[in-house]
């Protein structure tokens, strides 16, 4: 039972990384910084990612 609700914590660690990040490109394009979005998006994807790999084997197990 431990192991679940551990998965599912880091489960939804990683989808409220995605949803920041989905967050932040959204303002970043509503208030007009059109050229800074793809430099944004690729912190943020690059963030999620990181997360993701650090916690894989926390995860996966």
């Amino acid at each position: 039972m431990y192991y679940t609700r551990r998965n599912v914590a880091y489960a939804m660690w990683f989808l409220i990384a995605l949803v920041a990040a989905y967050c932040g490109l959204r303002l970043a394009l509503a208030y007009g910084q059109a050229d800074r979005v793809l430099e944004i998006a690729a912190l943020a994807i690059a963030y999620s990612l990181v997360s993701l790999v650090a916690n894989a084997s926390k995860i996966f197990d």
